[in-house]
């Protein structure tokens, strides 16, 4: 699945999560509205739905021009997948923009690069204690969070795939253990069978035997001669080769 099938640009249509704060801030810095497309990642039946969101910030158009940046993330759906790209698009031009940006309105948002690592502020021991210090940390946190939910999430979907392959081994291996089984049973029926025909041949052959013997007696009867002995019972056959 390559096309996206879903799409949101800050500050239009439907009120989400810091959709007004970022849609404000690059309008204050002069870019575009940061767009975001989603689409679902393949998934099987019982396992929850992933969500990879593409987040492209536009760059500056004027002088100085400033390159797109554009990420993918996954998340757990789309409706929160959105706003927490949302935030993290909100951090990212906190920073890029830290000399510009009045920091009485956007300081809450903390700071992270557009690589997505977390700016700590260095801050005085006095002030260590300060709202901005304290959100900058929960920054860093919140970032630690995305980034182990990611890792779960992607650690998760392996094992899933890992037990998948395991049952499709053993189900494997069953159908081979019943095929072994079907041809075991298949070669008894066949020395039955077998078994049978010999015992047919052999009833055959002492009939055939009797036969002889009756002629062998009615054969001396008319020569004047004494009845041979009746066949030993198991080796007729070899008596009347």
């Amino acid at each position: 699945m390559d096309s996206y099938t879903t799409s949101y640009t800050a500050g239009v249509g439907e009120g989400r999560l810091f959709s007004t704060q970022l849609a404000a801030l690059a309008k204050r810095v002069g870019l575009p509205k940061p767009e975001f497309r989603g689409k679902p990642l393949p998934h099987v039946v019982g396992q929850p739905p992933r969500w990879q969101i593409e987040t492209m910030i536009r760059g500056c158009t004027v002088t100085p021009e400033t390159p797109d940046e554009v990420y993918t993330k996954i998340y757990p759906n789309w409706s929160t997948g959105v706003e927490m790209a949302m935030h993290g698009a909100l951090s990212r031009l906190c920073n890029e923009y830290r000399t510009t940006i009045p920091q009485e309105t956007f300081y809450q948002y903390g700071r992270r690069t557009m690589e997505g690592v977390p700016i700590l502020r260095t801050i005085s021991k006095e002030k260590v204690n300060s709202c901005k210090h304290q959100l900058s940390e929960l920054e860093c946190h919140i970032i630690r969070m995305e980034d182990l939910m990611e890792d779960e999430m992607k650690d998760h979907d392996k094992t899933r795939a890992a037990y998948k392959q395991m049952w499709l081994i053993a189900i494997d291996k069953a159908e081979r253990i019943d095929t072994m089984e079907d041809t075991i049973l298949n070669m008894g029926n066949h020395i039955a069978e077998q078994e049978a025909e010999k015992k047919k041949m052999e009833a055959q052959l002492e009939k055939r035997d009797a036969h002889i013997f009756a002629l062998q007696a009615q054969s001396a009867f008319f020569a004047g001669q004494r009845t041979p002995p009746p066949p030993a019972q198991g080796s007729t056959h070899a008596a009347s080769t």
